[in-house]
């Protein structure tokens, strides 16, 4: 009879571990965004340049100018299609700014009008890739895509 309980105990244990384990594959990508919400942005990394529309313009000047931004920036998710985006700059008060968002098919992040190629997301990190970014060059507009990082960020 102790044995049985023993091997009961043992089971129920192993159940109750693996089930806490793979609850980032119970939830899905839109409810692990708002469940870890506020998001906070950590940086950019420019993958490709896609038109340099003439100009001499590099990954790495453009990475540095994307991730030389000083505001704090965050995004929060919320369950019914909104969100609330907060830029804070040193030694200012803090912007905010509504938006919208969908998960179209599951892999797309959709944020008001632009929609991200694709997005991941888990109970730390969010990342997602736009292939469509602009950045302007003395007026010239280099286009380029760019895989964008945001960790959870406890407030």
């Amino acid at each position: 009879m102790k044995k049985i309980l023993l091997l009961l105990s043992v089971i129920l244990l192993f159940d109750c571990t693996s089930s806490d384990d793979n609850k980032d594959l119970q939830l899905s990508q839109s409810e692990l965004l708002i469940m870890n919400s506020p998001w906070k942005l950590t940086h950019h990394e420019v993958l490709e340049i896609t038109d340099l529309n003439g100009t001499s313009v590099t990954k790495s000047q453009i990475q540095g100018s994307l991730n030389s931004d000083t505001a704090t920036r965050i995004m929060i998710f919320n369950d019914d299609g909104t969100g609330t985006k907060v830029s804070e700059y040193p030694g200012n008060s803090p912007l905010y700014g509504n938006f919208t968002w969908a998960t179209p098919d599951g892999n797309k992040l959709q944020i008001d009008d632009n929609v991200a190629d694709s997005f991941t997301v888990n109970n730390n990190e969010l990342t997602f890739t736009t292939s469509n970014a602009e950045y302007y060059q003395l007026g010239t507009v280099v286009k380029f895509s760019v895989k964008t990082f945001y960790n959870k960020n406890n407030i």
